[in-house]
């Protein structure tokens, strides 16, 4: 199953349903007396505060941006007697005021994208809409562990997915439907184990599968390929013997293998883009991802290494940068000056090899709940080293999306296990990499 992630873990707090947010005439007595004003702007929008119509012991409170847009509504549990609202943050941190019952994220037109409960401060469940105002998804547990039932739709109301889960893995029945309603896929799993029927997954964009992408072929046809396409171009020829490029894609593959969307994962000239852009222009295809033997539409992340004789897909870090060169000679040691790049003997190695990572990865990332509740998404790149023991260090930002992001991209990768160092001329050393670890909202 797919945790909501990374490396592409996805949670979907998004879209949209018509809400009335007018406050109900309360129908019981307050235990709470708001004090001051029930209302303040400050530089970053306006809140307001009101009782909660149905509990003398919460409160609804609103979040507007400077525009009056309502951004949020959420019913609290104030653990004091005398609310002031400009405290808000105070009692939050002293636990005094504490999320319990529904929370609403709005979108234009005070219209609801998501929905969610909660208990003393804990997700019980969430709901999306879509535009239309049916459902999307609907999913029991916290945002790290779901627990209860899954179900998601169509736009046009078909159910599209449904199951249920336990502590994180499927548990009793799951169907799969096309968007007439016929049953596409059914099966029943015991504590996450295929029992009977074939495997149900979640028609999602995931980044960690079971099998990535592949070109048919594999690697050195991918090659091939791509480079028939550019040979003839000006832009392939006007490549100096000297120039060396690695250019990073994120390609979206759905689950027949046709690529959706291609995206340039940093900046690069016009002629690069060009060539790329000619590449893979009425791409061929990959054999899509699986989970579970089920095709799904994923993430691929791609490098090209651009030279004189074409692309050559950097899918394994052949060229790293060392570290430590003292066991290097003279002459390499000339090499490692002029390009910080040489080709290393033997690699470090995860253990259980990239899959294992793969999967290590997404079952120990966490979405951060902040970031969820205010939309907040993207990939971390994230560099660190593994030493001549085979530990991780130096973990550190490369690029950043959000604090919230950024620590728990920080957290999982200081929290993997001991690795084979790489090695070099039969000594071990340091080798430096730099990893995407992403975070997608839909």
């Amino acid at each position: 199953m797919k945790t909501p992630v990374i490396i592409g873990l996805t949670i979907l707090f998004l879209l949209i349903v018509p809400f009335n947010t007018k406050a109900q005439s309360s129908t019981v007595i307050p235990s709470i007396r708001i004090s001051g004003a029930k209302s303040y702007i400050d530089y970053k929008g306006k809140a307001k505060v009101e009782y909660h119509p149905e509990s003398p012991d919460h409160l609804f409170i609103y979040d507007y941006d400077q525009n009056g847009q309502l951004l949020t509504k959420t019913s609290f549990v104030f653990k004091g007697k005398e609310f002031l609202l400009k405290k808000f943050n105070q009692y939050i941190n002293e636990k005094q005021l504490v999320r319990d019952g529904k929370h609403y994220n709005f979108r234009n037109k005070n219209e609801v994208a998501s929905e969610l409960t909660y208990k003393e401060g804990i997700v019980l469940s969430a709901l999306t809409y879509y535009g239309n105002g049916n459902k999307e998804l609907y999913m029991e547990g916290d945002a790290a562990t779901l627990n209860g039932e899954y179900k998601m739709w169509y736009p046009n109301g078909q159910l599209q997915f449904s199951g249920h889960y336990q502590n994180n893995v499927k548990h009793g029945d799951f169907e799969s439907y096309a968007e007439d309603g016929n049953v596409l896929r059914k099966g029943t799993y015991e504590a996450g184990k295929l029992v009977s029927g074939i495997s149900v997954v979640q028609d999602l964009v995931y980044e960690q599968t079971d099998t990535p992408a592949e070109f048919p072929g594999g690697e050195d046809a991918l090659n091939e390929y791509l480079n028939k396409r550019i040979s003839n171009l000006k832009q392939f020829h006007d490549i100096r013997v000297d120039e060396a490029i690695i250019i990073k894609l994120k390609l979206t593959i759905n689950n027949l293998g046709d690529l959706n969307k291609l995206e340039y994962m940093g900046w690069y000239a016009q002629r690069e883009h060009e060539l790329v852009d000619y590449a893979f222009q009425d791409f061929s295809g990959f054999k899509p991802a699986l989970i579970q033997d089920a095709p799904v539409s994923s993430i691929l992340f791609k490098s090209l290494f651009l030279t004189k004789r074409g692309f050559r897909n950097y899918y394994r870090p052949e060229y790293v940068e060392i570290i430590n060169d003292s066991t290097t000679h003279a002459a390499e040691k000339d090499t490692i000056s002029k390009n910080a790049f040489v080709i290393l003997e033997e690699m470090p190695e995860f253990p259980g090899g990239q899959l294992a990572m793969r999967k290590h990865l997404a079952q120990t990332t966490r979405y951060p709940v902040y970031a969820q509740e205010h939309g907040i998404q993207g990939t971390v790149f994230v560099n660190y080293i593994v030493n001549e023991t085979g530990h991780v260090t130096n973990v550190k930002i490369f690029k950043g999306v959000h604090p919230t992001l950024d620590a728990e991209a920080i957290r999982v990768i200081e929290n993997m296990p001991r690795w084979k160092p790489g090695r070099q001329k039969g000594q071990p050393v340091r080798v430096t990499y730099t990893i995407p670890v992403g975070f997608i909202l839909q």
